[in-house]
């Protein structure tokens, strides 16, 4: 498994966050999404790589709307370069790792285990407007589970065949991408967890400068939420949290983000369920509006986190890029 494939799941775990939480900033998706997808360029491992790229794709469409480029050249040359990758995958194992632009790096996850204070999942979807009018590939749509021990992400889009599941075993820490494609076959890699660090002062990266809890409620989805406003110079937002749910999306995160960068983020002083959540750009020309919809709470599908049915080539034992 190659460094680009690996930091690359590390990095959608680290979108995640901004997707999901209640102060999610659109340019902060995109920045993460951006380097997410740029690493994806990049191929070396292709026997490998190439069983990811499209389940990758999907998640890439989910939390960044965009499309992934194809790789240039035809498949013959890709096969051609398969030798060569494997040269520049052992090559890059005894290197030292290089941290993104931005200071994000990605490290072994070597962290206590900590149980999550939440079982049940729910379905996120995503409207991302650009100068008033609603962008391509919007709305996106991700199906979130988690329960004592267990996270998984799973992108739903229409448009594409097969299948794209992720799991985060996070007692165990190892993550497990699961993919089903077009022709019914199901295959997945076992890799160890990891964590994505971002550094900084937290400025650069998102931090929430102005975050207000008011006595305004409403009712969504049949749930009395609270509305909290949040401003920063980047632009400002609403977010309605069913505050009657005990979960802090933060807690599950931190199992895998860490870092200066995000600290204002995960000690926000908020817990409950992110019902709906608007956000507008300060100059005005960028919107994004997420909605939760068929919370469940209390129980789950216990098959999301599983691999039954799946041949898993397991690279758990592998040394993490830079080891």
């Amino acid at each position: 498994m190659n460094s680009n494939t690996m930091e690359r799941i590390g990095l959608f775990a680290l979108a995640a966050i901004f997707a999901t939480t209640g102060f999610a900033q659109n340019d902060k998706v995109d920045e993460v999404g951006d380097k997410a997808m740029d690493k994806g360029e990049q191929r070396v491992d292709r026997k490998i790589d190439q069983g990811l790229d499209a389940g990758f794709d999907k998640i890439e469409g989910v939390l960044f709307g965009k499309k992934k480029s194809k790789d240039k050249g035809d498949s013959k040359s890709s096969d051609k370069s398969t030798d060569q990758g494997h040269d520049e995958a052992g090559q890059e194992m005894e290197a030292a790792p290089v941290p993104y632009t931005g200071g994000v790096s990605i490290e072994e996850n070597n962290d206590p285990f900590e149980p999550l204070d939440f079982t049940g999942s729910y379905r996120m979807v995503i409207h991302s407007h650009k100068n008033g009018s609603e962008v391509k590939d919007s709305p996106a749509e991700m199906l979130m589970a988690f329960n004592i021990d267990h996270m998984a992400m799973v992108p739903k889009n229409p448009d594409e065949k097969g299948d794209m599941r992720m799991v985060f075993d996070l007692r165990n820490k190892h993550t497990y991408t699961l993919i089903t494609d077009d022709k019914g076959k199901k295959s997945g890699i076992k890799m160890k967890m990891m964590k994505v660090n971002v550094e900084g002062d937290g400025k650069e990266n998102g931090k929430v400068a102005d975050v207000v809890r008011t006595d305004e409620t409403r009712t969504i989805e049949g749930r009395t939420c609270r509305k909290y406003t949040y401003k920063d110079e980047k632009g400002s937002g609403e977010a309605w949290f069913a505050e009657d749910i005990s979960f802090d999306m933060m807690a599950a995160f931190k199992q895998m983000v860490g870092g200066k960068g995000v600290e204002d983020w995960q000690n926000l002083p908020h817990t409950g369920v992110v019902m709906e959540n608007t956000w507008n750009s300060a100059d005005g020309k960028e919107k994004v509006t997420m909605f939760t919809k068929d919370l469940v709470v209390g129980q789950v599908d216990e098959s999301l986190f599983s691999t039954a049915g799946f041949e898993v080539m397991d690279m758990s034992s592998m040394p993490m890029y830079g080891k």
